[in-house]
Protein backbone atom coordinates (compact mmCIF):
# COMPACT_ATOMS: atom_id res chain seq x y z
CA UNK A 1 0.00 0.00 0.00
CA UNK A 2 1.40 3.48 -0.86
CA UNK A 3 1.41 5.51 2.13
CA UNK A 4 1.95 8.81 0.38
CA UNK A 5 -1.35 8.15 -1.49
CA UNK A 6 -2.96 7.81 2.02
CA UNK A 7 -1.34 11.22 3.38
CA UNK A 8 -2.63 13.47 0.28
CA UNK A 9 -6.23 11.67 0.14
CA UNK A 10 -6.63 12.35 4.32
CA UNK A 11 -5.37 16.29 3.56
CA UNK A 12 -8.32 16.80 1.08
CA UNK A 13 -10.84 14.30 2.82
CA UNK A 14 -10.31 16.87 5.73
CA UNK A 15 -10.34 19.75 3.60
CA UNK A 16 -13.10 18.89 2.17
CA UNK A 17 -14.91 18.02 5.01
CA UNK A 18 -13.89 21.32 7.09
CA UNK A 19 -15.56 23.48 3.84
CA UNK A 20 -18.67 21.41 3.90
CA UNK A 21 -19.57 21.99 7.69
CA UNK A 22 -17.70 25.35 8.18
CA UNK A 23 -20.17 28.04 7.15
CA UNK A 24 -17.78 30.63 7.61
CA UNK A 25 -15.58 31.54 5.25
CA UNK A 26 -12.22 33.64 5.47
CA UNK A 27 -9.91 35.21 3.70
CA UNK A 28 -6.93 34.42 5.92
CA UNK A 29 -3.91 32.75 3.89
CA UNK A 30 -3.08 29.12 3.69
CA UNK A 31 0.85 28.11 4.20
CA UNK A 32 2.65 24.98 3.16
CA UNK A 33 5.28 24.36 6.12
CA UNK A 34 8.42 22.15 5.33
CA UNK A 35 9.94 21.07 8.19
CA UNK A 36 12.72 18.68 9.24
CA UNK A 37 12.53 17.22 12.25
CA UNK A 38 15.10 14.50 13.85
CA UNK A 39 13.86 11.34 15.00
CA UNK A 40 16.27 10.17 18.09
CA UNK A 41 17.17 6.44 18.05
CA UNK A 42 19.73 4.47 20.58
CA UNK A 43 21.62 2.41 18.23
CA UNK A 44 23.36 2.26 14.97
CA UNK A 45 22.47 -1.42 14.03
CA UNK A 46 18.84 0.13 12.42
CA UNK A 47 19.01 0.10 8.55
CA UNK A 48 19.77 3.57 7.33
CA UNK A 49 20.69 5.33 10.27
CA UNK A 50 23.15 7.67 10.95
CA UNK A 51 24.57 10.38 13.26
CA UNK A 52 22.76 13.53 12.29
CA UNK A 53 23.97 17.42 14.05
CA UNK A 54 20.92 17.91 16.56
CA UNK A 55 20.34 22.15 16.78
CA UNK A 56 18.66 21.78 20.23
CA UNK A 57 20.74 19.13 21.91
CA UNK A 58 24.02 20.90 20.10
CA UNK A 59 25.46 17.31 19.43
CA UNK A 60 25.44 14.48 17.14
CA UNK A 61 22.97 11.85 17.75
CA UNK A 62 21.75 8.02 15.83
CA UNK A 63 18.79 9.14 13.93
CA UNK A 64 16.42 9.88 10.98
CA UNK A 65 15.64 13.30 9.73
CA UNK A 66 11.84 13.61 9.22
CA UNK A 67 11.12 16.14 6.17
CA UNK A 68 7.48 16.99 6.65
CA UNK A 69 5.26 18.77 4.11
CA UNK A 70 1.90 20.26 5.94
CA UNK A 71 -0.26 22.56 5.14
CA UNK A 72 -1.82 25.34 7.82
CA UNK A 73 -4.34 27.68 7.98
CA UNK A 74 -5.68 29.64 10.87
CA UNK A 75 -8.03 26.98 11.54
CA UNK A 76 -5.84 23.55 11.56
CA UNK A 77 -2.44 22.03 10.32
CA UNK A 78 -2.54 18.91 8.46
CA UNK A 79 0.19 16.59 6.89
CA UNK A 80 0.48 16.14 3.08
CA UNK A 81 3.67 14.32 2.57
CA UNK A 82 6.51 12.97 4.58
CA UNK A 83 9.40 11.08 4.24
CA UNK A 84 13.07 10.10 5.92
CA UNK A 85 16.35 11.00 5.18
CA UNK A 86 19.90 10.64 6.51
CA UNK A 87 22.99 12.52 6.29
CA UNK A 88 25.87 10.98 4.25
CA UNK A 89 28.54 12.98 6.57
CA UNK A 90 32.34 14.47 4.84
CA UNK A 91 33.52 11.04 4.08
CA UNK A 92 30.71 10.06 2.56
CA UNK A 93 30.01 6.71 5.18
CA UNK A 94 27.14 8.71 7.01
CA UNK A 95 29.60 9.08 10.14
CA UNK A 96 29.88 5.20 10.97
CA UNK A 97 33.08 3.02 11.60
CA UNK A 98 32.86 0.23 9.12
CA UNK A 99 31.78 -2.41 11.92
CA UNK A 100 28.54 0.00 12.53
CA UNK A 101 27.86 -0.19 8.74
CA UNK A 102 27.97 -4.10 8.20
CA UNK A 103 25.60 -4.87 11.05
CA UNK A 104 23.38 -2.43 9.37
CA UNK A 105 23.53 -4.70 6.41
CA UNK A 106 23.46 -8.06 7.93
CA UNK A 107 20.51 -9.99 6.36
CA UNK A 108 20.43 -10.93 2.43
CA UNK A 109 17.17 -10.09 0.96
CA UNK A 110 15.92 -10.88 -2.33
CA UNK A 111 12.83 -8.32 -2.86
CA UNK A 112 13.34 -5.59 -4.03
CA UNK A 113 13.41 -2.60 -1.72
CA UNK A 114 10.61 -0.60 -0.83
CA UNK A 115 9.96 3.16 -2.21
CA UNK A 116 10.96 4.50 1.55
CA UNK A 117 14.14 3.15 1.59
CA UNK A 118 15.12 4.68 -2.04
CA UNK A 119 13.93 7.74 -0.61
CA UNK A 120 15.86 8.05 2.38
CA UNK A 121 18.90 7.90 0.29
CA UNK A 122 18.16 11.02 -1.50
CA UNK A 123 18.89 14.43 0.32
CA UNK A 124 16.54 17.05 1.43
CA UNK A 125 17.01 19.37 -1.12
CA UNK A 126 16.48 16.58 -4.07
CA UNK A 127 13.29 15.30 -2.49
CA UNK A 128 11.77 19.25 -2.20
CA UNK A 129 12.69 19.24 -5.48
CA UNK A 130 10.94 16.13 -6.87
CA UNK A 131 7.81 17.22 -4.65
CA UNK A 132 7.76 20.41 -6.18
CA UNK A 133 8.72 20.40 -9.96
Amino acid sequence: MNWRVIFLSMACRFSAIIRKYNAVETDAPQYYIIDDTTIEKTGFHIEGISPVFDHVKHCCVPDFKLLVLAIFNERSTYTCDMSLHRENGKRQDRGLSEKAQKMQHRKQSNSKPYPCSTTIKMSKQQRKKQRNP
